[in-house]
């Protein structure tokens, strides 16, 4: 049996972050969802995830200071923001996210993307 990946998502929206989550389990992972990314960082969860969900703009932490946390170094995360600047995506990748989406997004290419983000830090096979 494949295991199941726990993947973070991090957004200040509800529902974004329920839609996330649903879409998520619907193709065979386990979601674990925060509001902030201090919630995350706080979180015992954060070490057992294989890949974050991280929006770009939310209160306190943005999505781009997350990746400059010295422990998400090791941790795969995909930005998602509404608001697609090339900008925004430059820095995000530079500071280290292995893709960055725009909302509203194509859920075949979300899962595509964690996916292979989840096998390229060498990681077991995922869902």
């Amino acid at each position: 049996m494949t295991p199941s990946f726990l993947i973070g998502i991090i957004d200040d929206d509800i529902f974004v972050r329920t839609s996330l989550a649903d879409l998520l389990r619907a193709s065979g992972f386990r979601t674990t969802c925060f509001e902030c990314a201090e919630e995350f960082l706080e979180s015992t969860e954060r070490s057992e995830c294989a890949c974050v969900l991280a929006d770009i703009h939310m209160e306190g932490m943005s999505g781009i200071e997350l990746l400059e946390v010295p422990a998400m170094t090791a941790l795969p995360v995909i930005i998602l923001t509404g608001q697609p600047e090339d900008f925004w995506r430059d820095r995000a990748l530079q500071r280290g996210a292995v893709g960055f989406m725009q909302k509203p997004f194509q859920p075949k290419s979300l899962l595509a993307l964690v996916t292979e983000s989840i096998r390229t830090r060498g990681r077991s096979e995922a869902p």
